[in-house]
C-alpha cells in the first residue's frame, strides 16, 4: 500500500486521478489480498525474482524482498504484475495466504 501511495504521489503526466484498489477475497484453499494502482507501473527487473531491486530512486529493495520473505514463511505467496499487460496502467501486488487446514 505504501509503495502504491508513493508511485501516485509522483509527478507524471497521469490524466486519470490517481486510484488505489485494496480487494480482498475468498478461495477454496487461500485468502488473497489484492493492492492495485493505476500508477506508472514497474520496470520489469522489479516485478520478476530480482532480490533487492527497486524503481525508487533511494531505493534497495528491501521493502518487497521482506513482503516476499514474510509470505514464503507463512507458506503463502507474493506476485507483482504489471496492469500495463492488461491494456492499463500501474500496478498489482497479490498476497495469498493458505487457509487452515
Amino acid at each position: 500500500m505504501k509503495n502504491a501511495i508513493e508511485a501516485l504521489s509522483q509527478p507524471a503526466d497521469q490524466v486519470d486521478p490517481p486510484e488505489i484498489v485494496l480487494t480482498l477475497s475468498e478461495h477454496s484453499d487461500h485468502w488473497s489480498i489484492v493492492i492495485s494502482d493505476n500508477g506508472p507501473g514497474l520496470a520489469e527487473s522489479v516485478i520478476t525474482d530480482q532480490p533487492l531491486a527497486s524503481s525508487k530512486e533511494d531505493g534497495i529493495g528491501l521493502g518487497l524482498f521482506i513482503v516476499r520473505a514474510a509470505m514464503e514463511s507463512h507458506q503463502g505467496r507474493f506476485e507483482l504484475t504489471s496492469n500495463t499487460n492488461q491494456g492499463g496502467t500501474g500496478t498489482r501486488a497479490s498476497l495469498m495466504l493458505p487457509k487452515p487446514s
